[in-house]
């Protein structure tokens, strides 16, 4: 999860992978927790001295990062879905009366367009990283070659180990 308090511009991050949260960390988020050892709700709290997050990412698909978001998110703020469920998500009932009492924003979001209109997004963003404009470099955390086939698709599937973005090599 992700959570903006747009009045500080301070952007918290929150994952229950310890190397997640240690990747985030050496990409620049310095705000970052895991929930497991922390509790969330709190955590934002503290940060944003009780106003909570103006807008908050849901990334993992999962009913208790939906929940969470519900939970942080400010009076009148925004919760946007990115995260592709893989099963059903529920949310407690006093997650639910607290998108009704705060009157949040539920949004819902796909990461990106495929078609020319109204621009192509892959097209754009490959022309800023051939430019290098943007360094995606860090996020490849394995590089593979086409020789390797479907291990590293297994590896994925499996949470063998840490893994970020896989590139495979020609």
């Amino acid at each position: 999860m992700i959570a903006k308090n747009t009045r500080g511009c301070k952007v918290l991050m929150i994952d229950i992978d310890q190397k997640k949260v240690d990747f985030a960390k050496s990409i620049g988020f310095a705000n970052t927790i895991n929930s497991l050892d922390i509790d969330p709700i709190e955590w934002i709290s503290m940060h944003t001295d009780g106003m909570m997050a103006d807008v908050s990412f849901e990334g993992a698909g999962v009913s208790k990062s939906v929940e969470n978001c519900l939970l942080v998110t400010r009076k009148f703020g925004k919760v946007i879905g990115v995260g592709i469920p893989h099963k059903e998500i529920t949310v407690s009932a006093q997650a639910y009366q607290v998108l009704l009492r705060r009157q949040l924003s539920l949004i819902g979001t796909w990461n990106s367009v495929y078609s020319n209109l109204p621009k192509n997004e892959w097209k754009i963003v490959a022309s800023l990283i051939a430019e290098r404009t943007i360094d995606v470099s860090p996020l490849v955390s394995h590089r593979v070659s086409l020789s390797d086939g479907i291990a590293p698709i297994q590896m994925t599937a499996e949470r063998k180990e840490f893994f970020n973005k896989i590139m495979y090599m020609p």
